[in-house]
């Protein structure tokens, strides 16, 4: 897949995939792809209070096997980042989004998500 342009099937298996997570009892504080300056790649970014509790292998896991249950996501397991809330890029995220829990999508081009360089930003209406 073109790396260059976020396309309509990775927003909306992305926003399938943060539901699903929803739905199986895994915190979704805030998710959404940004497009790093230095790779040039799309990286969906999940902030959860589940990767402070249960720790980052425990975390990855259970997206995995959610990813792994629903293959018309096309998400690549690889293409999946997860943060702490407390995580600087979450909190970006979060102040992207908004306060509230925003009813739109949000997309940028601000040039930076917690200390990372990026080029383009979407974040999610969750």
């Amino acid at each position: 897949m073109d790396q260059g342009t976020l396309v309509t099937m990775q927003i909306d298996g992305g926003k399938a995939l943060l539901e699903s997570l929803r739905d199986a009892g895994f915190d979704v504080t805030v998710g959404g792809w940004t497009k790093s300056s230095e790779e040039g790649d799309w990286y969906l970014y999940i902030a959860s209070q589940d990767v402070d509790t249960h720790g980052l292998g425990d975390a990855y896991r259970t997206v995995y096997t959610v990813i792994q249950a629903n293959p018309a996501f096309g998400i690549d397991p690889f293409e999946v980042k997860l943060v702490g809330r407390q995580n600087l890029i979450a909190k970006d995220l979060l102040g992207i989004r908004g306060a509230g829990a925003a009813t739109i999508a949000t997309r940028t081009r601000r040039p930076k998500l917690g200390l990372m360089s990026v080029e383009d930003t979407y974040v999610y209406a969750l």
